[in-house]
């Protein structure tokens, strides 16, 4: 059997066949991102999944541009080595006209022949769409008065239903279903996330616009089906010129599937055939297609230099109280001098006790001189001097475990493992350091997160029980399951757990093993396993290997609901659909999701945090889909294995986001309570004594806060507790 292989799903995973993604050099390319819940990460014309297991709060989010350009931002950072002043290592506005490939979308002048460009997307219940967009500075008269134009359509024909989520009017307002929101300005390129929240019979929209949030509407859906129908993302320009770039869609539950489409792999002064469908004036190619386009966009990030060929480095603190399972992203650019000092390295972020070099730290990522990105020491991969990167850690400690995992530019460098010699100085660690060790880097976009798990209805490690013995009284089994020599609790080489449930089906019969385990099923759930299927040949009158069914009861006669299949042929099936492939003799890590939306049922898989398909299904009876209460784990034929289940509920989010901005000493937050209830904020100057500061009720919407009486110094800092 093939060592067991432990997959992290809150990773992004991204296939060979996706493309690169398009690095932006130092001083010629900027993105100035949104990173409000969930990080998108952008590459070139392609579906890429990302899986993620938990919620994440900001504990700090700093994009450095509430600063003074050419000063140290002392509101937050505390400087330390070589910083006397400001020469250096300072705040400093970066101005960059990026070539980059964007669409052009033109609509008639005067008149009502918009320009429409459609993409197929199957929209979940709660998502976000973010995109770059600028608006062109035509005086428009004609029936339809708007520019950028994004909405949902079902097909691709202009008079199908849609439901509109923005539109750029011509007197520069941003309206949201013809309700105003905001203004923009013409001919200038914005950042724009929106958010679309669809429970029962009302749909919430939420904007923002560069970072600062526009406004919500709530609104009530006439007819569920057409709603339902909506599938195509569509862009337009109504009248006269609008250029979009860098779309994402994201699903906003436990499991995110992205599109993202930068337009970079279509042929320039071309329609982007193959994924955009045209309509209307769109069909004047002349004036609707793929261009470059020169994007300025002027941005502030925090420059520091250390002294080439010296041992003299620049480092910047801030405090932050880390948990034990937290992500840090930021974008750096390291610079291209030759390194010949004593610790020839470029940037590092460390963790630290207090403000001072020789107290504990922990060391997160390094960039080596060589081009090597290192963890522990380790080299995980490689970085270009020069170029822009976002980076992406997660440090996840578990009692003395540490691992730390890296991704650049979306894609995931590895993981490594360490053991923590001295826990009480680990969890010392109360400051963020960005530093340069030698020579210059800037970083930008930075956020550190608390990772929350989501609620789950089921866990099964498998490890309290004893090997060679069936896993009773929790488990029920069934049919050939009642062998207890061939079903039985066995020990796995590797992985995150070192017990296995093993099953075993008569090869060339009809029996096979099952077992059962009492679930509550949320209406959407997220259902994650370890599957080892063997390799025997199949003969019998059912040549499935490891199958995984929602059944009402403990037999095997009565209704059930097939999730997964693996079948003799090397055919995974999803409710009975093939989707994908598998190899037998080896670990899958599995994941499905199941979305009831009666009288339909929506099925999801991912395989080893890959996308492999979907499956849409009827509900015939949904009285007897209520009445589903265990899981069923079974070997048809054959062997099969299983570990780590879990099933997530995904109709509960426990997410409590805050988003402080400061600026002319006030904060300004954005509250993200999901979860309807009683809230309270607490602030601090200290990080340890925390004072309530307001309490609220919640219905689960967003507001904004501001405290207005914000001190110069000391720092104060915020939280959000539910109470």
């Amino acid at each position: 059997m093939e060592n067991k292989r432990a997959y992290n799903l809150s990773a992004a995973l991204v296939t060979d066949a996706e493309k690169k993604f398009l690095n932006k050099p130092c001083k010629g390319s900027w993105y100035n991102g949104l990173f409000v819940l969930v990080l998108l990460v952008f590459l070139g014309g392609v579906l890429f999944i990302q899986a993620q297991s938990e919620e994440r709060r900001t504990i700090i989010h700093d994009s450095f541009d509430t600063y003074t350009d050419n000063q140290w931002p002392d509101a937050y950072w505390i400087a330390a080595t070589n910083m006397p002043g400001i020469t250096n290592s300072k705040v400093m506005v970066l101005t960059n006209n990026t070539p980059s490939l964007v669409l052009q979308l033109y609509g008639v002048e005067g008149g009502c022949r918009g320009a429409m460009a459609y993409r197929y997307h199957a929209f979940s219940r709660n998502f976000s769409i973010e995109f770059d967009v600028r608006n062109g500075t035509q005086e428009l008269s004609g029936c339809r008065p708007e520019r950028g134009v994004v909405q949902m359509r079902k097909g691709t024909f202009r008079l199908n239903p849609a439901r509109n989520l923005l539109s750029f009017f011509h007197n520069g307002l941003v309206l949201m279903e013809g309700n105003l929101v905001g203004d923009y300005q013409p001919g200038r390129w914005h950042r724009v996330r929106i958010r679309y929240s669809r429970e029962d019979t009302n749909v919430v929209l939420t904007a923002w616009l560069d970072g600062k949030a526009l406004g919500s509407h709530q609104t009530t859906i006439a007819d569920a089906a057409v709603e339902d129908a909506l599938d195509h993302i569509e862009l337009a320009a109504y009248e006269g010129s609008a250029w979009f770039d860098n779309v994402s869609i994201t699903d906003e539950g436990s499991v995110t599937n992205t599109l993202v489409e930068t337009f970079d792999v279509y042929t320039e002064r071309r329609w982007p055939y193959g994924d955009w469908v045209r309509d209307a004036n769109a069909h004047q190619t002349a004036n609707s297609k793929v261009i470059v386009s020169e994007k300025s966009v002027v941005s502030q990030a925090l420059q520091l230099y250390g002294p080439t060929g010296g041992c003299e480095k620049a480092v910047a603190y801030r405090p932050c109280a880390f948990p034990g399972t937290f992500y840090v992203e930021f974008d750096v650019c390291n610079g291209t001098e030759e390194l010949s000092g004593c610790d020839p390295r470029r940037a590092v972020i460390k963790m630290r006790q207090g403000t001072f070099q020789n107290n504990a730290s922990r060391s997160l990522i390094e960039f080596a001189q060589d081009g090597r990105v290192l963890l522990h020491g380790t080299g995980v991969g490689n970085y270009q001097p020069g170029q822009w990167h976002r980076v992406r850690l997660k440090y996840d400690r578990k009692g003395t475990q540490l691992n730390l995992t890296a991704w650049l530019d979306g894609l995931m460098l590895g993981t490594v493992q360490t053991t923590i010699a001295d826990l009480a100085a680990e969890q010392g660690l109360d400051h963020l350091e960005l530093g340069v060790n030698e020579g210059t880097a800037w970083f930008d976009n930075l956020s550190v997160m608390e990772a929350i798990p989501y609620p789950t209805t089921l866990s099964e490690t498998f490890e309290s029980y004893t090997i060679g013995k069936q896993p009773v009284p929790n488990w029920i089994m069934e049919a050939n399951a009642f062998d207890t020599t061939n079903n039985t609790i066995i020990a796995v080489s590797e992985g995150t757990s070192g017990k296995a449930l093993k099953l075993y089906g008569i090869v060339g019969g009809c029996w096979g093993a099952l077992a059962y385990r009492s679930c509550a099923f949320p209406r959407v759930f997220y259902l994650d396993v370890d599957i080892y299927n063997g390799t025997e040949v199949l003969s019998g009158c059912h040549p499935q290997r490891a199958a995984i069914e929602m059944r009402e009861g403990t037999a095997w006669s009565n209704p059930n609901r097939f999730l997964i299949e693996f079948n003799h042929d090397g055919k995974v099936r999803l409710a009975g659909k093939d989707v994908g492939d598998y190899q037998a003799g080896r670990w899958y890590r599995v994941r499905i999701k199941y979305e009831r939306m009666d009288p339909m049922l929506n099925l999801t898989l991912w395989m080893d945090g890959q996308y492999v398909g979907t499956n849409l299904v009827e509900i015939f009876d949904t009285s007897v889909e209520d009445r589903l209460n265990h899981i069923e784990l079974a070997a048809q034929e054959g062997t099969a294995i299983f570990d780590n289940l879990r099933i997530i509920d995904g109709t509960v989010s426990p997410r409590l986001n805050t988003m402080p901005k400061l600026q002319n000493n006030v904060a300004e937050f954005e509250v993200d309570a999901q979860i309807p209830g009683n809230y309270q904020i607490e602030s601090s100057t200290n990080l340890v004594d925390w004072v309530p500061f307001m309490s609220f009720q919640s219905a689960g919407t967003n507001f904004i806060f501001r405290d207005n009486q914000v001190p110069a110094y000391p720092q104060r800092f915020y939280r959000l507790r539910s109470q």
